[in-house]
């Protein structure tokens, strides 16, 4: 039977290794859902922090170059 639908993840961590990982694993080892789930792609976007006063946002990753 082929199922018209589609899931999405979508977390947020600080530390994907930490985080998301382990949430992964177990979620693939014990899901009811695998049965039905085609992993089709995945993606991980970082967002830099806010802007400090006289700064701007991004300031952190060019300071510790």
């Amino acid at each position: 039977m082929i199922y018209e639908a589609g899931l999405l993840f979508n977390v947020y961590q600080k530390n994907p290794r930490i985080g998301f990982t382990r949430i992964f694993r177990k979620m693939s080892l014990i899901d009811e859902l695998n049965q039905f789930t085609t992993h089709v792609g995945s993606g991980l976007f970082s967002c830099p922090g806010g802007a400090q006063k006289d700064g701007y946002i991004g300031s952190g990753l060019f300071a510790s170059a």
